[in-house]
């Protein structure tokens, strides 16, 4: 197994041994939502790495940066009204309609479309960072069916 690798499974095993409440907390570093940046077209990291996203990713992952304690997938209703405002900015269209027929989609319960958005943002940390951070930075179920990243402090 290589050091990447290793690198990963450990990091998979501690997390969830923590939050199981199994192992208390080793001194991770945690970080304040704001040390992530959101510049247009990009979201940039402490580290510096720079991940280009869309605008609909975009505002996914600065929904779950205003939210570190995380969002309950059958829940996302919820912050409809929020999300919407969120890709308003980031998106370059002027058509209102548009843009919530957009979250509408994004939010129906029967809709693979949110955890699609989730995993085009994994693939595309994935080619930019390192494994672990990977893990830290992108958006992932965690206990209780609550998705959030895992690197932000709650």
């Amino acid at each position: 197994m290589n050091n990447s690798k290793f690198a990963w499974a450990l990091w998979r095993l501690y997390e969830q041994l923590s939050e199981e409440g199994m192992l208390d907390e080793f001194p991770v570093e945690y970080i304040d939502p704001g040390e992530i940046r959101v510049h247009h077209r990009r979201i940039v990291f402490p580290n510096g790495a720079r991940v280009e996203l869309t605008p609909m990713e975009r505002a996914i992952y600065r929904l779950f940066l205003r939210h570190p304690g995380g969002i309950p997938l059958d829940m996302r209703w919820q912050y409809y009204s929020e999300l919407l405002k969120i890709y308003g900015r980031e998106s370059a269209s002027s058509d209102k309609d548009w843009m919530e027929r957009r979250i509408d989609d994004l939010c129906e319960d029967d809709s693979a479309n949110f955890l699609s958005h989730i995993s085009h943002i994994r693939r595309k940390f994935q080619t930019v960072l390192n494994p672990i951070d990977v893990e830290r930075f992108c958006i992932k179920k965690h206990v209780g069916g609550i998705y959030r990243i895992g690197a932000l402090r709650r």
